[in-house]
């Protein structure tokens, strides 16, 4: 079974961001801990047999990018909360 990819930390924004296997991205207030932002990717569905690779979580700037086996995502978290 897969974990979660490595949490990324944009000190700009104040936010930890999480991204699980199941395409689940979150991002959490680094001074409360209380979530400032959630959103699905699909990421398909996994391949029978297939190994279960851990998901990648990285940041450039502002921008999210998101692999999950041979998918990948990049978005734009809203910011200023």
């Amino acid at each position: 079974m897969a974990s979660l990819a490595t949490p990324v930390v944009s000190t700009r924004q104040a936010t930890v961001y999480f991204f699980s296997p199941a395409g689940d991205l979150s991002g959490l207030d680094l001074r409360t801990g209380k979530q400032v932002w959630h959103t699905h990717l699909d990421t398909g569905e996994p391949q029978p047999g297939g190994r279960s690779d851990t998901p990648q979580l990285l940041l450039y700037q502002d921008v999210l990018i998101a692999r999950n086996g041979s998918r990948v995502f990049s978005l734009l978290p809203p910011t200023g909360h």
